[in-house]
């Protein structure tokens, strides 16, 4: 495949991965991240809640977890110091209860 076909394969596809993680686009990631910052009480970086939502999505959309246990594992191999785990909670449960499809998915 040559590099600009193979560029625009990879475009597409994170881009379809994108619309299923937030399916109303750039403003649907801002108010959902908005929200959940405030849910957290605003005491983590909000760029920090942004990365761990759209973790927490991949990670039920892309990475075949199935259940909140196995999102947990890879959120916090990835947010251990950031984030303590009933953050980490908190923000897969806001995630399932915000997203139809990772609601479909995900098995409490």
């Amino acid at each position: 495949m040559n590099p600009a076909k193979k560029h625009n394969a990879i475009t597409n596809a994170l881009a379809a991965v994108y619309g299923q993680m937030f399916p109303g686009g750039k403003q649907e990631e801002r108010i959902l991240t908005t929200e959940l910052y405030q849910l957290l009480g605003g005491r983590i970086q909000k760029k920090i809640v942004n990365q761990a939502l759209c973790c927490a999505l991949s990670s039920i959309l892309l990475f075949s977890a199935k259940c909140k246990e196995q999102v947990l594992e890879i959120m916090n191999k990835r947010f251990q110091t950031e984030l303590s785990l009933t953050e980490q909670d908190t923000i897969v449960q806001f995630a399932v209860a915000h997203n139809r499809m990772a609601a479909l998915i995900i098995k409490e």
